[in-house]
């Protein structure tokens, strides 16, 4: 009994992510951890899902930024564009019709620019907008609550299992391997020890000869 206790001892402390935890539980205890590992999973696939929305967000608020950097080397070349035809074929001049229709088709590409660039910084903007509806919506918050809910009472039952494994492989053999009545309110005040144990216990015959 001992070697198994030292045993169960080195798998609880090699389980290092929760679900990992919640898992052994499920197979090692059953009860309420097949419910609870299953939930726990269920929460885990939409808090994914939601990582995954979150970065299909972030990657089209990055595919933005580079836009606006074409953008505005557009714009600086579509004013640049303008300000040599104003230069060469307006100013002081006597500008042809063909002269002021293309001033004309300089200054409208100007102007798409700047549209263009708006679009894309509104279109920023409402990015940023449907991430944080989507990080702070109440039903996100209780499946972050329920999980950390979850994992905390795993780790709970880590440490309960822990500490029975240490008196069981170490403590009883110092007790001739025998529970004793003054080990339990010793070791487990709140009596929960002493209740596992009760529950746990097996009953068996000896012949006296």
């Amino acid at each position: 009994m001992a070697d198994e206790q030292k045993d169960l001892i080195g798998k609880l402390g090699r389980l290092r992510r929760p679900i990992e935890l919640i898992r052994f539980l499920d197979q090692t205890q059953g009860g309420s951890w097949r419910r609870l590992a299953e939930e726990y999973e269920n929460l885990h696939s939409r808090l994914a899902s939601l990582r995954n929305e979150l970065a299909a967000l972030r990657a089209e608020r990055i595919e933005l930024y580079s836009r606006f950097r074409a953008l505005r080397a557009a714009r600086v070349a579509a004013e640049e564009a303008k300000g040599r035809h104003w230069r060469e074929k307006i100013f002081e001049l006597e500008p042809t019709e063909a002269d002021l229709a293309e001033r004309e088709a300089l200054t409208k590409a100007v102007a798409d620019v700047i549209a263009a660039h708006a679009e894309a910084d509104r279109h920023v903007r409402d990015l940023r907008h449907r991430q944080t509806a989507l990080v702070a919506a109440p039903e996100i918050q209780k499946i972050h609550e329920r999980r950390r809910s979850i994992e905390l009472e795993a780790e709970l039952k880590r440490l309960r299992l822990i500490r029975h494994a240490v008196t069981s492989s170490k403590g009883l053999e110092l007790a001739g391997r025998r529970p004793s009545a003054w080990w339990f309110p010793l070791v487990c005040p709140d009596g929960l020890w002493f209740r596992e144990t009760v529950e746990s216990a097996e009953c068996y015959l000896e012949p006296l000869d």
